[in-house]
This record gives C-alpha cells, sequence and structure tokens, in this order.
C-alpha cells in the first residue's frame, strides 16, 4: 500500500520551501537487506542478540513486507555495499581498525600466537576490545566479526548515499546499524564500528548538509555525542536513561551537556524516568521532534531505534527498571519521523537500529517500525503466519507485537513526585533547546543571543 504525503497546512511559514505546495509525491522507502548481510549480522552479534536477525529477517517475509507478494509496494531491498578500511577510517582511527581487521591464516601461527598474547595483556584495555566488546579467541571468529564491521559500516554508508541521490528514495532503512557506543579509537557497550557517525558524516561532507539526529536508545548515545561535539552542521538529540550505574556510566549525558564551540547548543540530552510509558514518551518525542524541525530545518533525520526500551528488556532490567514500552509505542515514533518527511518537501529520513535484546521482541519492534515506515501499519497481521520459519519462538500468542505487562507497575511509578519532576523537566529542556537554536540562527555570537536575554 502507497501512503500520500498530508496535505500542507493552512498556514505557510514566508521562510518555506514553496514546493510544499505542490502535489506531494509518495515517498519512496528502501531498506538495506540482503541474506549475507543478514548471516554478517547474525555471526557478528550473536553473542549479545541471539537469534535477533535472523528471526527479524525471516518476519519480515512471513508479513509480507518483504518478498514477491510484499504488501508495500513502496518498500525496496537494496543490498549493502561492504566498507573498506578506508572508508572506515573517516571516523576512526587506522591504528583501532588494525586491531580489528582479521588477516590472512596462512600467516605465521606462532607470530600470531605472541601478537594475540601480547595484544590482551597490554592493548585491550586501550582499545576497549575486553569484556563486553571482546575479540572472539578463534581466527574464524575474528574474521566473522571484521566481516560484520564492514556489512554494517557498509549498510549504513550505502543508505546515505542512496538518500543523497536527488528523487531515488525518501527512506532508507538499516536495521543493523545505530551502533552509537563506537568511538575514534576504542570499541563499547557491544559496538565496534559506529557506521551511525560514518554515515552522518557522509550526509554532511558530500552536500554541506543539516541532519538531525534523534537516539531513541535506552543508553544514551554518548560516542554519537562526542563526535559532533563542536559541530554546528548536526543537531544530535539523546532520549535516554541516566541513572546511577546505567551505561554508559561516565558519559556526560545530563541536560547541562550543550556542546563546545561551534556546536554549543546543537547537542540536546533529555534523560527520562523509570517506568516511562508509551503515551509519555511519544508525547516527549513528538514536542522534540515538531520545535527541532522547526527551528534547525534539517535536511535529513537520522533516527537511532533501539529494542532496548521495551518493557522487560533482559539486559537493561538486570540494572535498572528501565521503560516500559512496546512494540507499538516505538513504531508511533517511527510513524511521526515519517510523517514529518511526508509534511517536507526536502527532508528525508534514515533509520537505524539499536540495542535490544529480547531477541524475539527486537524482531516483532523493528518489523513494526519498517510498517510504520512505509506507512502499512494497518494491514500488518495481529498473529504471526505459521508459515513463519521461527512460529514456536513466538508461542505461547504468537503475537506480533510485544505485550504491555509493566502497565500496571507503570502507573505506580508515573504517579510519583521523581517521575513527574523529570519528565517536566524533559519538556522543558526541549523548549529551552529549541528557543536558543532559533536564536543562535539568528545572531551571530553567543554574546549576542546573551543580550536578548534568553534563558539556557
Amino acid at each position: 500500500m502507497r501512503r500520500k504525503k498530508k496535505k500542507p497546512a493552512k498556514e505557510v511559514k514566508d521562510n518555506s520551501n514553496d514546493m510544499a505546495l505542490q502535489p506531494a509525491k509518495q515517498l519512496k522507502t528502501c531498506m538495506i537487506h540482503s541474506s549475507e548481510y543478514t548471516l554478517a549480522l547474525h555471526h557478528g552479534m550473536h553473542f549479545i542478540h541471539k537469534d535477533r536477525d535472523l528471526l527479524l529477517s525471516s518476519l519480515l517475509v512471513s508479513c509480507n513486507l518483504l518478498g514477491n507478494s510484499s504488501i508495500s509496494s513502496a518498500l525496496s531491498a537494496i543490498p549493502p555495499s561492504l566498507a573498506t578500511k578506508q572508508n572506515m577510517s573517516a571516523f576512526h582511527t587506522v591504528d583501532y581498525l588494525n586491531q580489528l581487521e582479521c588477516y590472512s591464516s596462512s600467516q605465521n601461527q606462532f607470530e600470531t600466537k605472541i601478537s594475540t598474547e601480547t595484544f590482551k595483556r597490554d592493548a585491550g584495555r586501550l582499545y576497549g576490545l575486553e569484556d563486553d566488546c571482546s575479540l572472539p579467541e578463534s581466527h574464524q571468529g575474528r574474521c566473522n566479526l571484521w566481516r560484520y564491521c564492514q556489512y554494517v559500516a557498509g549498510a549504513s554508508i550505502t543508505a546515505a548515499y542512496l538518500l543523497m541521490k536527488d528523487d531515488c528514495w525518501d527512506i532508507a532503512i538499516n536495521w543493523g546499524g545505530g551502533r552509537h557506543h563506537a568511538f575514534a579509537s576504542s570499541a563499547s557497550g557491544f559496538c565496534f564500528v559506529n557506521d551511525t557517525v560514518l554515515s552522518i558524516q557522509h550526509l554532511v561532507a558530500s552536500s554541506c548538509a543539516r541532519v538531525l539526529y534523534l537516539d531513541i536508545d535506552i543508553h544514551h548515545s554518548d560516542a554519537v555525542q562526542e563526535a559532533f561535539y563542536d559541530n554546528c552542521q548536526v543537531l544530535t538529540v539523546s532520549f535516554h536513561r541516566s541513572a546511577p550505574g546505567f551505561f554508559p556510566t561516565d558519559s556526560r549525558s545530563s541536560f547541562s551537556d550543550r556542546g563546545v564551540g561551534a556546536g554549543f547548543g546543537y547537542n540536546v540530552n533529555i534523560p527520562l524516568p523509570q517506568g516511562l510509558s508509551d503515551s509519555d514518551f511519544l508525547h516527549v518525542y513528538k514536542s522534540a521532534l515538531e520545535s527541532f524541525v522547526e527551528t534547525f530545518q534539517p535536511n535529513y533525520i537520522v533516527l537511532a531505534v533501539g529494542a532496548d526500551g521495551l518493557a522487560h528488556d533482559p539486559l537493561v532490567t538486570t540494572v535498572d527498571g528501565g521503560w516500559h514500552l512496546t512494540s507499538k509505542g516505538i513504531a508511533s515514533c517511527v510513524e511521526a519521523t515519517v510523517d514529518a518527511v511526508h509534511r517536507s518537501s526536502t527532508m528525508k529520513c534514515l533509520l537505524l537500529g539499536g540495542g535490544g535484546y529480547s531477541d524475539v521482541n527486537a524482531a516483532r519492534t523493528f518489523v513494526a517500525c519498517t510498517a510504520a515506515a512505509c506507512g502499512c501499519s494497518d494491514v500488518l497481521p495481529t498473529i504471526i503466519s505459521s508459515q513463519d520459519t521461527f512460529i514456536l519462538r513466538y508461542s505461547p500468542d504468537y503475537s506480533l507485537h510485544t505485550n504491555s505487562a509493566a502497565a500496571t507497575m507503570s502507573c505506580t511509578i508515573r504517579s510519583s513526585n521523581k517521575y513527574q519532576e523529570e519528565f517536566s523537566k524533559a519538556i522543558e529542556v526541549i523548549q529551552t533547546a529549541s528557543d536558543f537554536i532559533q536564536f543562535k540562527q539568528k545572531y551571530n555570537t553567543l554574546e549576542e543571543i546573551q543580550k536578548q536575554d534568553i534563558a539556557w
């Protein structure tokens, strides 16, 4: 089913593009996908994602989102190109990439053994390749990890390139991407290569565009923030949980971390309370989306969709109660973002994945988000087809959507003063940040802005 752009509002601002008044075109959506890419994701991240990528690929087909009987003629599958070391060095240091790269097994075994032992003793901590980002022991495991890095980086760069091609694609999806914790010279938080930064760099460097980066993974997007902390072309907005012991523990994730230099005011952190519900989260998200689209006027929106804000995520709940979102709630954020693209004559959107450590629930969520991106949520089945390869993994109810079993607990939490204070603060920060960006684009220096008596 194709979804047409919505009619523009009656009141059009003077600085709006006149094209917004012309007949709307149909949005064209592509997904970076292939069987080889799915296997690379599975082999590279099975240690933490389990069968998530296999489940998602199968579910996309059984729900008719991909394949010959696609219910969405607006969705096309495009295979990714592999990223080279040179491509990845646009952000990552060569020394770090050398540690990740898998060399030929024909190397001298003695030298390889000494190199591995020396690396583990002296360099593991330097490059973050330990604990949750430990290198595989076997040569084949190392090769699988390197191929995964090439694929995930290449997929997001491919998606960015496709969006930049005039009138080809309006929305590009890479659910294998969104690895927002990988720094330039170190791995972190199950992230080895930062495809998010690489794709945004591509958009900004190639077209001098403005990029609005929105991250709804429950963990702070620390490495993406650092990459663009002094950049006024990228407005980085992170919605996340912030609490003692919650990863990443040493990130600059508070309201007061706003960027530096030219990027001051273009970094917005929105910590949100434990027990967050679908309705409250969507309210905060839409407030930020609408405000920043209006004031920043981006050419591209890059949205990182984590599925670890779902109720009962197995990794998050071991540390903190987390959020109590559902797959429909997260998909509603995607739908709101796509609607913003519909209302614009120039914006395009890149959708990336993120965390999510219940493989079946993450697969459900990304399918719901795919349907939202294509405008066909209303024709998705409510029960997973018995023809799905992994149908037994969804027992006993075989529902396509996650449930809201935490709703009762959420009501109790949301009635607390602490929750209300954190929630109100988030809305206040969005408005203040939006006002500041508007004035910063009008006035040349911070001193001139301060003369306007803007509270920031």
